[in-house]
């Protein structure tokens, strides 16, 4: 309530300029606009830093229509509407619930006019619609069925990509991209990462009831191997990708077949997060092979280009190499008093 308080507040003082800079009054409807007069005093002009500023708050608030004032400000002072602007609303129509097929057609609106919705608005709209199995369904169904305003493209196909990677949905992932080809929309990048996401999630959740088994384990590398080649027949690579990939072989404990694929990712100069080595390195750690651990963190990370890899990954590398393994019999030293 405080933020929401400052935010509009902040919003009346850049009403109050547009009507002191001959803009006239916003047509969105009433913000509590000040007397004529405070916004000059206080030197106020509408500016788009500060309404990026309010409809970014307005998005963490989950209240779409502060977002939307900003937005009818600054088309009245003859902004257009910026990325952040765009992002600001989608989120907050996301947020707010049961406003997902405005969040859709905000989405479609921002990609009619040429800004490529990034990877984080995705992932964050794919949080929100999978708060439930049935929100999910229902995104899925307000796109299919092409509701007004909405458009089925890319993006907001990877929206529900990304939805079924959280949850561990591997056959939701799969499902909705055997789509693309219906609706004629291309894949890109994002949308073969989040279906490894979703095979590496289903294998390493901790909250999943359902163990897996061998076979299902074999499976689903068979299945990452097939997406991995897909991804490359789409020339459709990224760094997220390959960390997804490596992800799900240190989890079926195929350590070899990880390092081959890291070291062949450093040697072409590919793009690889910092966390895929951390990944790579704790679990050779946890499988005893200390050397292996040491080497990725430092000579393999550094010939990526990177510094220093973080204290806190070489910290916990030392713990796991120095705690008692199973069977191990560990020596108690007494300090002499």
């Amino acid at each position: 309530p405080a933020t929401k308080s400052v935010m509009r507040s902040m919003l009346s003082l850049q009403q109050a300029a547009l009507v002191e800079d001959g803009h006239g009054a916003p047509t969105g409807g009433s913000i509590g606009t000040p007397p004529i007069g405070i916004a000059a005093n206080l030197d106020t002009h509408a500016d788009r830093g500060t309404l990026n500023a309010i409809a970014s708050a307005g998005s963490h608030c989950a209240d779409p229509d502060m977002v939307l004032m900003a937005w009818d400000l600054a088309d009245q002072a003859g902004l257009l509407p910026s990325i952040d602007m765009y992002e600001s609303i989608v989120r907050a129509f996301a947020a707010a619930g049961l406003q997902d097929h405005n969040a859709f057609s905000v989405l479609a609106e921002m990609e009619a006019s040429g800004i490529e919705p990034s990877r984080a608005l995705i992932k964050a709209f794919g949080r929100y619609v999978r708060t439930s199995s049935g929100r999910l369904d229902n995104a899925f169904y307000i796109l299919s069925n092409r509701t007004e305003g909405t458009k089925i493209t890319t993006a907001s196909m990877n929206v529900i990509m990304s939805g079924c990677a959280g949850c561990g949905d591997a056959e939701g992932a799969f499902q909705t991209y055997s789509e693309f080809k219906r609706f004629s929309v291309i894949p890109n990048e994002d949308t073969f990462s989040f279906l490894m996401e979703a095979l590496g999630t289903e294998m390493t959740a901790d909250w999943s009831d359902a163990k897996m088994t061998k076979d299902d384990i074999e499976r689903n590398i068979t299945a990452a191997n097939e997406v991995m080649a897909t991804a490359e027949g789409h020339n459709a690579s990224c760094p997220e990708l390959l960390h997804q990939y490596l992800r799900i072989l240190c989890a079926a404990g195929h350590l070899e077949e990880c390092m081959e694929a890291l070291k062949a990712a450093v040697g072409r100069n590919d793009c690889v997060l910092m966390e895929t080595f951390s990944l790579v390195a704790i679990r050779h750690a946890n499988a005893g092979d200390y050397s292996t651990a040491y080497y990725i963190v430092n000579e393999m990370y550094r010939d990526a280009g990177y510094g220093r890899m973080s204290s806190n990954v070489i910290g916990r590398i030392r713990n796991i190499q120095t705690r008692p393994r199973k069977g191990q019999k560990v020596d108690v030293f007494h300090e002499d008093v």
